[in-house]
C-alpha cells in the first residue's frame, strides 16, 4: 500500500440520494439495496482501497491499515 489509503462508505454516501432519515424510512429494502449497489460502484471504480457498507465496519478497516503499516 503506497500513500494514503482511500475508502468509501456505501450506506450513508451522497450517492444514495437520500436526504433525510424520514425519506429513508419510506424506501423498500429492494430500493435501498439497489441504491447501495450503485453507491458501492463509484468508490470501487475510483480505486478505493476499502469500501464498507456502514461505520460499524470502520474499526476493522483501521485494524487492517495498522497491520499493513506495521509490516512496512
Amino acid at each position: 500500500m503506497l500513500g494514503l489509503p482511500g475508502g468509501g462508505l456505501v450506506r450513508y454516501s451522497n450517492y444514495m440520494n437520500i436526504n433525510t432519515l424520514d425519506e429513508e424510512a419510506t424506501l423498500s429494502e429492494a430500493d435501498i439495496a439497489a441504491r447501495m449497489a450503485h453507491s458501492r460502484t463509484i468508490p470501487e471504480q475510483s480505486g478505493a482501497h476499502y469500501v464498507i457498507d456502514s461505520r460499524v465496519e470502520l474499526p476493522a478497516v483501521v485494524d487492517d491499515i495498522n497491520a499493513r503499516l506495521a509490516r512496512g
